[in-house]
């Protein structure tokens, strides 16, 4: 509200070079915001597939081992399960990867693999 105000009043005054300046800056805070949000969306998923098919145990069970796990894990589900957000969030990303077989889910997924390979081959040499 406060940039459509400031719009109106430089636009009336003839300050187009401001006022761009201040959109651009604007635009780069909201792609910034949408990046932040694919960052701890797929984050968010990917640690949840890995405690249910490796650890075997609800991530709830396996964050409650920290101090703050459980208010983390509330305030970030609610973030990550915000449809308004998370609408944002998949055209952004869809305009960005614009093949319709990577979505925002499948790139969660595929993120997975990064924690569960290592994970696998380390614990494979345990006896």
């Amino acid at each position: 509200m406060r940039l459509q105000q400031r719009f109106v009043s430089e636009t009336d005054a003839g300050n187009d070079e401001e006022l761009s300046d201040e959109l651009a800056q604007s635009a780069d805070c909201i792609e910034e915001k949408r990046a932040v949000f694919i960052r701890l969306y797929t984050a968010y998923y990917d640690y949840h597939e890995f405690s249910k098919t490796v650890l075997d145990v609800e991530l709830e069970s396996w964050l409650a081992l920290h101090p703050q796990g459980s208010s983390v894990l509330e305030t970030v589900s609610e973030i990550v399960t915000d449809r308004q957000e998370l609408k944002q969030a998949e055209d952004w990303f869809e305009s960005l990867y614009p093949d319709p077989r990577i979505t925002l889910d499948e790139s969660a997924s595929g993120r997975c693999l990064v924690l569960t390979t290592p994970w696998e081959a380390a614990t494979a040499t345990i006896p």
